[in-house]
């Protein structure tokens, strides 16, 4: 016969699941969804996350018994989220993501070179403005379940 204790924990552990999935699909909604973005400049303009298609892919929940963790296991995550005040970025690193992104296949070399050479100028110069995914998420989660707590 389960004892008491054993019982309320397995219920906390559901229970932590069902909030865990829930900023979980959240965070992925904010990822793909269009939404009103806030530069460093203060200029807004709706968007959707930018290349975050890898980003999306990789999240995932990993879950042990009364322990949840949400990841996002790639470099360049917490940069999204929170931004960053310039980074060194080499051209080159930037080479292939701008063909398929930007050029989408069709502009010469040296098209490619200028614009990846620009965009890690910017970077370097100018940072990355933060585009909140998963912090939004545990808001409107905590909003969502609040009352609800066993």
């Amino acid at each position: 016969m389960a004892r008491p204790e054993d019982t309320v924990l397995t219920e906390i552990d559901k229970f932590m699941d069902e909030v865990t999935d829930r900023i979980f699909q959240l965070s992925q909604e904010n990822l793909t969804e269009p939404h009103i973005k806030v530069f460093k400049s203060g200029k807004t303009k709706t968007i959707t996350t930018s290349d975050t298609s890898f980003l999306f892919s990789k999240g995932n929940v990993n879950r042990q018994f009364l322990k949840k963790e949400i990841v996002y296991p790639v470099p360049y995550a917490t940069d999204v989220e929170f931004g960053n005040a310039g980074i060194q970025v080499k051209p080159e690193d930037l080479f292939k993501w701008v063909r398929r992104k930007l050029l989408k296949g069709k502009g010469k070399e040296s098209t490619v070179k200028r614009t990846a050479t620009n965009i890690a100028n910017s970077l370097a110069e100018r940072g990355q403005s933060p585009d909140p995914y998963l912090q939004p998420a545990i808001s409107q989660a905590k909003a969502e379940f609040k009352g609800k707590i066993i």
